[in-house]
């Protein structure tokens, strides 16, 4: 973090394609809006074998209950492929301390530890 020159941090995944807009999207939003952490939804482009569309369902369900979260104004996961914070608050936060020595999910760890630490509002 401490080579980030921005003021905001956005991710996602090597092995996404993202939208030709993707980064004027988030922007716009962040222009219009007074937030400092944005989850956006991830899809899954399918083909036609049983594991392909197995991982559909799995995705979508994910999909599904994620935002069915954010609905409710309880949010309580998201997807570092599509994931935005501002650096200030990364930094306030002490980033992914505390789950240093686990190798994935550090994405939700630190979404998780916004919630405790604010009243998020959420917007979908």
């Amino acid at each position: 973090m401490q080579n980030v020159k921005t003021d905001w941090v956005i991710t996602t995944d090597a092995d996404c394609i993202v939208p030709e807009n993707w980064l004027l999207t988030f922007d716009n939003y962040i222009q219009e809006n007074n937030v400092s952490m944005l989850a956006g939804a991830v899809t899954y482009q399918c083909g036609n074998s049983f594991l392909d569309h197995f991982q559909q369902l799995d995705l979508t369900s994910l999909q599904g209950a994620t935002i069915g979260s954010f609905g409710l104004n309880k949010g309580f996961m998201c997807n570092g492929a599509n994931f935005a914070y501002t650096k200030s608050l990364f930094e306030k936060l002490n980033g992914f301390d505390g789950n240093n020595k686990i190798a994935s999910d550090d994405d939700v760890f630190y979404y998780k530890k916004q919630l405790k630490n604010s009243q998020m509002k959420f917007n979908i």
